[in-house]
């Protein structure tokens, strides 16, 4: 009777196992939200990206500019993306809407794949008067693929040979 139980119960577990899902609930993840960038990072060693702050002629970190990028950061509304889109099976489609610093971004194309975890999106005005923003702005048009929940996302890029991501924290 024991032995029974125990078979009884290692097939449910088997069962279960084998009816996992190994899709994300992308629209759980993205829509319904405002997500807000916290950082840009470098993949590799997970540290802070701070060369949008140096002069390309001179080679020089303007700490000024950083400290500057940092505050404007902070601004509500400012370096945010907000999704919004329909659910097919694996993939999720819809339009976008954001801002870097000054500039905004409305009804622009994305899409992931809950399944391969790709991503992209459509922003066209890539330039703003702050670094950071520009950076955020033109990561977002290159971004390839995501990980994260519904509390975190991380979207990667590549830039020159530096794999990239941004880290993004729900506002809303």
């Amino acid at each position: 009777m024991a032995k029974a139980k125990y078979i009884l119960l290692l097939l449910a577990a088997l069962i279960g196992l084998a009816g996992c899902n190994e899709t994300d609930d992308v629209e759980a993840i993205f829509t319904g939200k405002t997500w807000k960038l916290t950082v840009i990072k470098f993949k590799r060693n997970n540290k802070e990206c701070r060369d949008y702050w140096v002069d390309g002629t001179t080679g020089n970190f303007n700490e000024e500019a950083f400290k500057l990028s940092n505050k404007r950061i902070a601004v509500n509304g400012a370096f945010e993306i907000t999704f919004s889109g329909t659910t097919t099976g694996d993939d999720i489609s819809g339009k976008s809407y954001g801002k870097g610093y000054k500039t905004s971004f409305t009804d622009s194309p994305w899409r992931a794949n809950g399944r391969s975890n790709d991503f992209s999106v459509a922003i066209k005005k890539t330039v703003d008067e702050d670094p950071l923003a520009t950076a955020f702005l033109k990561a977002l048009s290159t971004a390839t693929s995501y990980g994260g929940n519904d509390s975190n996302l991380y979207l990667y890029f590549t830039e020159g040979q530096q794999e990239k991501y941004m880290l993004f924290h729900v506002t809303k």
